[in-house]
């Protein structure tokens, strides 16, 4: 296990085992960060990516769902009361959910998809063949008893699980939105057919006075209208995003809108917002020490509500806390004073050249580099410090691609990491924690702001916090960016773009990164669109002295 730390404890009022027995949610719900019952599981590491909720769903009888990527379940809560249901151990990275009346549909990031009961027990499991190189998979709803993982390019891939286990979806109105395609008709235009009459009206517009980024009908029904919600963006004097909730009438006409607050995007969650069964729309919120709120959201009338652009301010103040692990991180590798000498002049080519060699690099885990005596496979700070990333676990004397992740590794060649190897050091360690004492000396391998230093040549081992300095990097618009330059979450994470593409709900960027993720376990290659990583706070930089 790695480590975990949590911001504080609250009880909730009350716990009991039924569903069924809990109240719709109608107000405001605060629930403890933490790992035991009916606390929501939040991790944040210094330069590493942020882990939180994933995504939530509307539950049955007005109910929350909500996926604990870090406790690994499927938190259901009402107004006094929550249930929890465990997910397999073996499903990696949980990423989208649905509520049936069986119980709960749950992606993986790899495709796999399991459906689970209200009781916890797996109803039926299916693997679907999905690419994780082509983006996190979302469900498509094709109908009540079919569905379908998309990737970011739009290819589907069916997910095979039989109908009669299935159930129907909990809520009808998620089936009545798939049949609305939006067309953007201009940059600040955007206009939704409905591909099916029975479910309602003909066809809806959206209208913006920023650019739409991406359009998506949420919830849908004849009688009482539909949940739109845009991504917007405006470029001066500052890259800024909105996301906003638009309610039609019957007819398809917006009535009412909501921006959805900048705290709601804290992590790696990719949906803070749901309509529930009852018609409440709530969003999570992650502004409150040691809590994460469930709050009704407030809808005004369409052109009144002020336009609130999703920023990072709690990554800010995580910055601010971790100054001195982050520099603790980069005197571990020798770095003492950020740009103090000038970068050598590199081209895009030869990062890229960097980047794909340690992706693709094969190597043979032999005992002395997968354990070692008096070293626990744990961690738990400070007494162990050491633990092997997941995916190397079925690798002994066997042959691994690419480098394995290592919290604040660095190796400014592949040859250093093969003499480490050669020297008996430990292939990765993916312990974590709020110091640099969890760094073990003793392991090898790169973590995310490491491997982009040895991409981009630096010489140095710089932290997601240093590399946007001036003497490092140069700020770039999301518009202009290009193969080679990172998008970078100060004090978290970074990623180097390797291609962009445009898809059917908008660019998105192929990039290279290591990361603790349990699919990568260092250096893989996934995709992200460009919406979502703006939603992040991700920021693009481009290395300076680049030979053009």
């Amino acid at each position: 296990m790695r480590a975990r730390f949590y911001c504080g404890f609250v009880l909730l009022t009350t716990l009991i085992s039924s569903i069924t027995a809990q109240a719709q949610i109608t107000g405001s719900l605060d629930l403890p960060i933490g790992s035991g019952v009916g606390q929501v599981g939040v991790e944040r590491i210094p330069n590493e990516e942020c882990r939180g909720p994933t995504t939530i769903a509307s539950g049955p009888d007005g109910q929350l769902a909500i996926l604990d990527s870090v406790n690994h379940k499927i938190l259901v809560v009402g107004e006094k009361a929550a249930t929890e249901i465990q997910l397999p151990s073996d499903l990696l990275e949980p990423v989208d959910l649905l509520s049936t009346t069986s119980g709960y549909l749950v992606a993986g990031a790899l495709g796999d998809v399991v459906l689970v009961s209200n009781a916890a027990k797996v109803i039926a499991r299916t693997s679907t063949g999905y690419d994780p190189e082509s983006g996190t998979p979302r469900f498509v709803v094709l109908s009540d008893s079919r569905f379908t993982l998309e990737n970011l390019t739009g290819k589907q891939v069916p997910v095979d699980i039989d109908s009669n286990r299935l159930g129907k979806l909990t809520d009808p109105g998620l089936l009545a939105a798939t049949s609305f395609n939006f067309k953007m008709e201009k940059p600040t235009l955007a206009v939704g057919n409905n591909t099916q009459s029975s479910t309602g009206f003909k066809q809806t517009s959206i209208a913006s006075q920023r650019r739409l980024v991406d359009v998506r009908m949420l919830w849908a029904s004849a009688m009482d209208g539909a949940l739109i919600a845009t991504q917007e963006t405006v470029k001066a004097p500052e890259e800024q995003s909105f996301v906003r909730l638009i309610n039609t009438d019957a007819q398809g006409t917006p009535t009412t809108e909501a921006y959805v607050a900048p705290d709601a995007y804290a992590c790696n969650i990719r949906r803070p917002f749901a309509r529930l069964t009852n018609g409440v729309v709530v969003s999570l919120l992650f502004a409150k020490d040691g809590l994460v709120t469930v709050e009704p959201m407030e809808f005004s009338k369409v052109g009144t509500a002020e336009p609130v652009a999703i920023a990072r301010s709690s990554d800010v103040q995580l910055i601010a806390s971790q100054t001195d692990t982050l520099k603790q991180l980069e005197q571990l590798n020798g770095t003492s004073t950020v740009g103090l000498v000038a970068l050598q002049q590199v081209s895009r080519q030869s990062i890229l050249k960097k980047a794909l060699e340690a992706l693709e690099l094969k190597w043979m885990m032999h005992t002395r580099n997968y354990s070692r005596d008096g070293v626990p496979n744990l961690c738990n700070p400070t007494a162990n410090i050491w633990h092997r990333p997941s995916r190397l676990d079925a690798f002994l004397e066997k042959e691994v691609t690419a480098i394995p992740y290592r919290w604040g590794g660095y190796a400014s060649s592949l040859e250093t990491f093969r003499k480490h190897l050669d020297d008996g050091k430990l292939a990765g360690s993916d312990c974590t924690c709020r110091n640099a004492d969890c760094v073990y000396s003793g392991a090898t391998g790169l973590d995310c702001s490491g491997f982009v230093s040895y991409a981009w040549q630096t010489g140095a081992y710089y932290t997601t916090s240093s590399l946007p300095n001036a003497k490092v990097s140069t700020a770039v618009r999301w518009d202009a960016v290009q193969p080679g330059d990172i998008v970078n979450k100060a004090g978290s994470h970074v990623r180097l773009l390797e291609s962009t593409a445009n898809g059917p709900n908008g660019r998105f960027h192929v990039v290279i990164e290591s990361t603790t993720k349990t699919s990568c376990g260092g250096v893989c290659r996934r995709s992200y669109t460009e919406a979502e990583l703006m939603r992040d706070g991700y920021k693009p930089l481009s290395r300076l002295n680049l030979n053009l």
